[in-house]
């Protein structure tokens, strides 16, 4: 109870700020007065269940009009402040109950629910933000005072995070100093912390040597496992257990053609196909929030690509036999079995299917086979490299297709080609193949 009266505080405090920075407006003054009413509220709240008589019974606070002060009683001695709000903060205090702190717990508090009120970002990248920070930050590391963090601090916490086997690759190393520069850049814009974000003194380089990035064939299923997977599909399709009707299965198969991220599958309607292309302009996002008992889905009308554009386009996806027998094969199936839906992959019932639900029974399915990478982002990442790299050439084609920028594709998404190198000495050349040196004869 108490720890969900802090919450509010720090959710409401954070509600509080975004409101400043619009001062000036009347609206606004009025939302500042509410919210500051609120807060006190809550303190009030959270003092009711702390200070407390041996019988569990609450402890008077007053005012002593005498003195012009408010008082109460704790362990028998007398507790005067200027006003109701600062003896609660007193009362807190001797409770050990903080709401203003400067712990790296408590600004991170206030530094998340300030992004989750003000940024574009969904619950889910809020759940994994909160994830990494619990991950990475040691229990003990979040009631340091933040004013006591310098760089070799820092440092000495990535090393046991190493030693722990905790941090075990360079993304592990961004998760962390992305957490840690959302506390510092909060503090410091906040003025709770005074001099240079500690976070900047830390170089990825210098801990290339005990961590490895994954390389792109590393996070890629092979053209075999895809057969492989493809296989272990069809064959479920017949399983009872289904009752003839996969539609994980299809939207699989699917994405191995097309290569969409799984929120733009799971938002994917009939109407986007036509006779010539898909039309991919749609994510599935899953709001959940327990503290204000939210959980809804809802289709926003833009992909991840194109989420800060004032007028996104989407962008269309070329058919291709292959992928027009797929569509083909589940229209007739959905027909026979008298499902109606506006969405492509949809349940019995015609709602559309869930990217947890997906990406989980992809996950299972690629375990059942021993596969070490088991998502979906590695589908997207084998359509370009066995087949948009092989027959489109042009680079900033493949990027428009997948949705991403023409460096994430060539970084992240393309395996290397023994014959790329051999095509640019053709080039070089003059357009001529190169003779081989002599002595290779």
């Amino acid at each position: 109870m108490i720890k969900d009266l802090i919450d509010k505080y720090y959710a409401l405090q954070s509600s509080l700020d975004l409101i400043k920075m619009n001062m000036g407006n009347v609206e606004a003054f009025e939302l500042i007065e509410m919210t500051k009413a609120q807060l006190l509220k809550v303190k009030k709240e959270l003092v009711t269940k702390t200070h407390v008589s041996k019988k569990g019974e609450p402890i008077t606070c007053y005012l002593q009009t005498s003195k012009n002060l408010w008082c109460t009683k704790i362990d028998g001695r007398r507790i005067y402040a200027k006003n109701e709000e600062l003896l609660y903060d007193k009362i807190l205090e001797v409770y050990n109950v903080r709401l203003c702190g400067n712990t790296i717990d408590e600004l991170y508090n206030l530094a998340i629910n300030r992004k989750k009120s003000i940024s574009n970002v969904s619950n889910d990248t809020i759940k994994k933000d909160i994830n990494s920070y619990n991950r990475f930050i040691k229990p003990y590391f979040k009631d340091i005072e933040i004013n006591k963090i310098d760089g070799d601090i820092l440092r000495k916490h990535i090393k046991t995070l190493l030693d722990d086997k905790v941090i075990t690759n360079i993304h592990h190393l961004k998760e962390f100093k992305s957490e840690f520069n959302l506390i510092f850049e909060y503090a410091i814009e906040k003025e709770r912390f005074k001099g240079v974000n500690p976070v900047s003194l830390i170089k990825n380089k210098d801990y290339f040597k005990n961590l490895k990035e994954k390389s792109v064939d590393e996070k890629i299923l092979t053209k075999e496992q895809l057969e492989a997977l493809k296989a272990k599909i069809r064959k479920n399709m017949c399983h009872k257990k289904y009752h003839g009707y996969f539609i994980n299965g299809y939207a699989i198969l699917f994405s191995m053609l097309v290569g969409v991220r799984v929120g733009e599958l799971c938002s994917l309607k009939w109407s986007d196909v036509s006779a010539t292309s898909i039309h991919i302009h749609t994510q599935q996002i899953h709001h959940k929030d327990t503290n204000k008992d939210l959980d809804y889905y809802e289709d926003l009308p833009y992909t991840k690509n194109e989420r800060m554009l004032l007028n996104p386009q989407g962008r269309y996806f070329p058919l291709y036999d292959e992928i027009t027998t797929l569509l083909e094969e589940l229209w007739t199936l959905q027909n026979k079995l008298g499902i109606k839906s506006q969405y492509i992959f949809c349940h019995e019932d015609g709602s559309a299917i869930k990217c947890e639900a997906y990406s989980t029974c992809l996950r299972r399915m690629c375990k059942s086979l021993d596969f070490e990478v088991t998502n979906n982002h590695s589908l997207r990442m084998a359509l370009n490299s066995y087949v948009l790299c092989e027959l489109i050439p042009n680079v900033s084609s493949r990027a428009y297709v997948l949705g991403h920028s023409v460096e994430t594709n060539q970084k992240w998404y393309s395996l290397f080609h023994p014959n790329e190198s051999k095509e640019v000495g053709v080039v070089l050349n003059g357009g001529v193949t190169p003779k081989s040196p002599s002595f290779m004869a």
